[in-house]
C-alpha cells in the first residue's frame, strides 16, 4: 500500500484543510476496508472516499467499506470536507486479490445433528484448511470437506472459508432449524398403537414421517398415526418435512408391545402350612403380571416370582398367573 497528500485542484495548500491521519487499510475478499485517525487540527464533517475518479461513499464515521466487482489493483482517495472549505486527499493504491472458494454447500440436520458437506475448489494449489463460521463464530476446522456439529433451534448463517497461504476464499448459506412438534402422546390397545401429536400452526407442514426403531416405515398428512404391530420393544418417532426450515422430530422410546395371547406356565410349592411360593416363565414383551388366589387378585407384580404368606387357614387354595401389559390383562395360566 503507498499514501500520498495531493492538492484538491486550486490554491496553496495553506489555504486547504488538514488531511486526514492514516491508521489502516485491508482487503477481505472483494472488500477493502479503510479507517483512519480524524485531522490533526480542524473538524471535518464528513469524509469523501473516491476510488481512481469516481466518488464511491460518504461517511461522517472514521472508517469506510468498499465493495469491487473483481480482483485488480485500485487507486483510492479519501479526503475530509470542512465547513468552509475541503481537506488534502490522502491517496493509496490497493491490490485486491481473492482465492478460489468452495461450491455446493449442503446442510443436513437429523434433530439436533447438523452435517454440512461442500465441492472442493478446482485449483488447491497452497491450500491449507477449512475454516467453518455459524453466524460470524468460528466452530471448526477441518481438511475435509465435511462438518459435523450439534446446533439448537435458530437461524444460520453458514460459512466456509477456504484457507490458503496467502489468501482465503469463502461462500455461505443460510437455514433455520424449528422444532414444530409442541408435544406427542400414544395409546396402546393390545397390539395396536395410536400415536397423535399437536404442531406450530405456524409451520407449512408437507407431511409427517414415521421411523420405528431409526427404520423409514410410513407417512401421513394427519396428526394422528396407528398401525398394528408384532409384540416387542420400539422406538417411535414423528418426523416434520416441511420447506420452512430443518424440523426437530419427537421421539417416544422403550414402548413395548405385548402379547397378551400368551399364558405363562404357574409352578407352586408350599414351603410350610401357611407360606406358597409361586414361579413362572419369564415373558419378554409384557410389563407385569396378575396373581390370583381363588379367583380373587391378590397381587401385581413385575417379577416371575410371588410368595403368598397371608394364609391363615388349612384348605385348598386354587392360584393362577395373568400376563398384563399397562392397564391390559390377558391369558391366564392354568390352574
Amino acid at each position: 500500500l503507498s499514501w500520498c497528500h495531493k492538492g484538491s485542484g486550486g490554491g496553496s495548500v495553506a489555504a486547504r484543510g488538514d488531511p486526514i491521519q492514516y491508521r489502516d487499510v485491508s482487503t477481505n475478499m472483494l472488500s477493502v476496508e479503510f479507517s483512519w485517525d480524524e485531522p490533526a487540527e480542524g473538524d471535518a464533517i464528513s469524509y469523501e472516499i473516491y476510488r481512481e475518479t469516481k466518488l464511491v461513499g460518504t461517511t461522517e464515521e472514521l472508517s469506510y467499506t468498499d465493495e469491487v466487482e473483481s480482483d485488480g489493483i485500485y487507486n483510492y482517495s479519501i479526503r475530509p470536507i470542512y465547513d468552509d472549505n475541503n481537506g488534502l486527499f490522502v491517496c493509496s493504491e490497493v491490490e485486491v486479490t481473492t482465492c478460489p472458494s468452495i461450491s455446493n454447500i449442503i446442510v443436513e440436520v437429523d434433530n439436533s445433528d447438523m452435517t454440512l458437506t461442500w465441492s472442493e475448489p478446482a485449483d488447491m494449489t497452497d491450500f491449507v484448511e477449512y475454516k467453518v463460521y455459524l453466524n460470524d463464530e468460528l466452530v471448526g476446522n477441518t481438511t475435509e470437506p465435511i462438518f459435523e456439529k450439534e446446533i439448537t433451534v435458530g437461524d444460520y448463517t453458514a460459512t466456509i472459508e477456504a484457507v490458503y497461504t496467502y489468501c482465503q476464499g469463502h461462500k455461505t448459506i443460510e437455514f433455520s432449524v424449528c422444532d414444530p412438534i409442541e408435544s406427542i402422546e400414544y395409546s396402546i390397545d393390545n397390539k395396536t398403537i395410536r400415536l397423535n401429536w399437536t404442531i406450530d400452526e405456524s409451520i407449512n407442514v408437507e407431511k409427517y414421517e414415521i421411523y420405528i426403531n431409526d427404520v423409514y416405515n410410513n407417512w401421513t398428512n394427519s396428526t394422528e398415526w396407528t398401525s398394528e404391530m408384532e409384540a416387542g420393544s420400539y422406538d417411535f418417532e414423528v418426523k416434520v418435512i416441511t420447506d420452512d426450515c430443518f424440523a426437530f422430530g419427537k421421539l417416544v422410546e422403550d414402548i413395548i408391545i405385548c402379547d397378551l395371547d400368551e399364558a405363562v406356565v404357574l409352578e407352586a410349592e408350599t414351603e410350610s402350612d401357611y407360606i406358597v411360593e409361586l414361579s413362572w416363565n419369564d415373558l419378554e414383551f409384557v410389563t407385569g403380571y396378575v396373581v390370583y388366589r381363588n379367583d380373587e387378585i391378590i397381587a401385581e407384580v413385575s417379577e416371575n416370582t410371588y410368595t403368598d404368606s397371608s394364609i391363615s387357614e388349612n384348605g385348598d387354595y386354587c392360584y393362577t398367573v395373568a400376563v398384563k401389559c399397562d392397564d391390559n390383562i390377558g391369558a391366564i395360566s392354568e390352574e
